[in-house]
């Protein structure tokens, strides 16, 4: 009996330090789950304000003749043709989009510029 009775105890206290051993590393998957959850908390901040800053770029241009918008790709040339109008120097290669919005005949052309002086510039000409 005080054999099994020393086994037990043999047994359990492996146990015990198996349970040890296993709270152990519960705690460091713990720790590194929550620097994951950090990690991924600054990365979506970073996210959201790299695309707030593209955002800014923006311009929607209405008012556009649906004549002078017929041809693809002619919304470029027809953002140079109002930069030149409102005495900014504005070429193609300042801009990283552009392409027509808008329908029932309300022509619009969204502009993304490529960086935010220049669509400041545009801004502050447009009459």
């Amino acid at each position: 009996m005080e054999k099994q009775n020393k086994e037990l105890i043999k047994k359990y206290q492996r146990q015990e330090q198996i349970n040890q051993e296993l709270r152990e590393e519960i705690e460091i998957l713990r720790q590194d789950q929550q620097k994951l959850k950090d990690a991924i908390k600054t990365t979506s901040h970073k996210t959201n304000l790299t695309d707030q800053e593209h955002l800014e770029n923006d311009v929607i241009i209405s008012g556009i003749a649906e004549d002078d918008l017929k041809n693809p790709n002619d919304e470029k040339k027809i953002v140079v043709k109002i930069a030149k109008f409102c005495d900014v120097d504005i070429n193609e290669a300042d801009m990283e989009k552009c392409y027509q919005i808008g329908n029932n005949g309300k022509k619009q052309i969204k502009l993304v510029f490529r960086d935010k002086e220049k669509k400041e510039l545009f801004m502050s000409k447009r009459k």
